[in-house]
């Protein structure tokens, strides 16, 4: 089953009548993903690796980041603590928006069974995986547009599509040619 969750996305199980436990770990599964070479998404395995790899060696003392008795670059570090971040940012913009579209003439007490739905189905999106609790097709169009919005975010990953619009924004800088000039 976990790797239901963090790839091919069949449904082999109704997940409507999955605990909320067991959906919660879903719900992680799903976001962390697949692993680097393969077409899921989500923020994928080897950041978590290096995550789980900094906090563990921070608690013994260690500045550096090491796995497998290979020590991992400051800059690999960072990068994935932005993944992580701008992932969670993403998921919790398209959840916020998804809540205000989808909640709009729901009683409150009805609406809050839905969050968990939303949020599994935000996360099944951006993990690219396929999997449903069954209220995709009750989301209105502005909802199917996040959802899908979230999948495509998902699959080329937030530190990717920052680097394209910082591309498409960044000033290019003009650089003359110097000549030395004879002074005297």
């Amino acid at each position: 089953q976990s790797i239901t969750a963090r790839t091919a996305g069949f449904n082999t199980v109704n997940f409507s009548q999955l605990t909320n436990a067991t959906l919660f770990i879903f719900i992680l599964l799903m976001f962390i993903g697949a692993s680097p070479g393969g077409t899921g998404g989500g923020i994928k395995t080897i950041n978590i690796a290096i995550l789980f790899s900094l906090a563990f060696n921070r608690l013994k003392g260690r500045n550096d980041v090491v796995i497998f008795k290979r020590s991992v670059p400051a800059e690999t570090v960072g990068r994935s603590i932005s993944i992580l971040i701008g992932s969670f940012i993403a998921l919790t913009a398209i959840l916020s928006l998804l809540l205000m579209t989808q909640q709009a003439n729901i009683p409150h007490t009805q609406a809050r069974g839905i969050f968990l739905e939303l949020l599994f189905e935000t996360t099944s999106a951006f993990g690219t995986v396929g999997l449903s609790m069954g209220s995709t097709a009750k989301l209105t169009d502005s909802g199917k547009l996040l959802i899908i919005i979230m999948m495509y975010l998902g699959r080329i990953g937030p530190l990717s599509l920052a680097a394209i619009l910082a591309q498409k924004f960044k000033k290019k800088e003009i650089h003359y040619g110097e000549e030395d000039l004879f002074i005297g």
